[in-house]
């Protein structure tokens, strides 16, 4: 049977959806979620396809275009499985078993009774199969997907943290940090028995990890107060600090919750 007989297979099992951001829907027997180059995706059955336009039909009458897919998952909605992407050193077809194994090269035939049959000889059934990859290249549309999740879930850092350190004469330190959307910051601490709090203002900033970095000066310093910056990482709403100065904050470090 042709090569192209085979794509048109592949390509009906389809899913007409745009891409969201919904958690992964187990799919129902019989159908697999298609998705596209573009960025979408389409559920559906297999009714028909045709080796001669390279589309194939869904049993809803859909019809798509073979060269439009990207990947078929035959088990749920997911389309993101980073770890299965770094198996695939070449730009071939990929095929992920049920128990995860998985195996590469041209799929070049399909049929209902003997399934997928790659270049190699193998064959593999319909039933065994996981999901279906035509590509090792992640699409551009997938890549700007994931961008956004990722700064959907970076922490939000700003507002303002509280939190209290004891002192050797007894009582305990008040700091409160403030930390700006303009990256600006407001450090105060405010001491048992003091007249005035201690101010300091400076910036913060983000890291690759995760964390932020917050340097302070007192105004009209030129030498910044605290020579080892704080770095703080978020649990929930707490900032955490993971390096300080023992000399300025004591042994046990910083912890601030939002207020």
């Amino acid at each position: 049977m042709k090569k192209t007989w085979l794509w048109s297979v592949i390509l009906a099992f389809g899913l007409g959806l745009s891409m969201v951001s919904s958690p992964a829907e187990k799919l129902e027997a019989g159908k697999a979620a298609l998705f596209l180059q573009g960025g979408k995706m389409v559920i559906g059955e297999i009714a028909d396809l045709s080796s001669t336009r390279l589309v194939f039909t869904l049993r809803d009458g859909q019809e798509i275009a073979l060269n439009r897919i990207w990947m078929i998952n035959f088990v749920n909605t997911d389309w993101n499985f980073p770890e299965e992407r770094k198996k695939m050193e070449k730009d071939q077809h990929y095929l992920i078993f049920r128990n995860e194994r998985m195996t590469s090269g041209k799929i070049i035939d399909y049929s209902g009774a003997r399934g997928f049959q790659f270049d190699t000889k193998e064959e593999v059934p319909m039933a065994q199969v996981r999901r279906i990859y035509f590509t090792n290249q992640l699409p551009s549309a997938y890549e700007s997907r994931l961008a956004e999740q990722k700064a959907e879930q970076k922490p939000n850092f700003v507002g303002t943290f509280r939190g209290e350190i004891p002192v050797s004469a007894g009582g305990s330190r008040i700091v409160t940090l403030v930390l700006n959307e303009d990256r600006t910051v407001l450090l105060t601490q405010e001491y048992p028995q003091a007249r005035m709090p201690i101010t300091e203002q400076g910036t913060w900033s983000d890291n690759p990890d995760g964390t932020i970095t917050v340097r302070t000066s007192r105004p009209g310093q030129v030498r910044r107060l605290n020579v080892v910056p704080l770095v703080f990482r978020l649990e929930n709403n707490e900032l955490v600090a993971v390096q300080f100065d023992q000399t300025v904050w004591g042994n046990a470090g910083l912890r601030l919750k939002k207020t």
